[in-house]
């Protein structure tokens, strides 16, 4: 799947409104820190905002459904599968 189809399955929503979970894998990178490499994966997520503009780093904000974790701030390219589909 393209990145562009990828970011309309995380805006999806239902007949309610209400966003549709997906599942997300991603790479975690800091560049100022020199750290990440892990392989992060979320199996039920929804795109949610952020405090801070991601749009201008070229990330998007998900968190777990169950709402009990922070929004992760994701880097588009590091973004490996979407709901088990690889993102291109």
């Amino acid at each position: 799947m393209f990145l562009g189809d990828a970011l309309k399955v995380m805006d999806k929503v239902d007949g309610r409104g209400a966003p549709v979970p997906f599942s997300i894998t991603w790479v975690t990178y800091d560049r100022r820190r020199g750290t990440g490499g892990k392989v992060k994966r979320l199996s039920r997520a929804v795109r949610c905002g952020a405090k801070h503009s991601l749009q201008r780093h070229r990330q998007v904000a998900v968190k777990p459904v169950n709402g009990r974790a922070h929004p992760y701030p994701i880097h588009l390219r590091l973004i490996l599968r979407i709901n088990d589909e690889p993102v291109l």
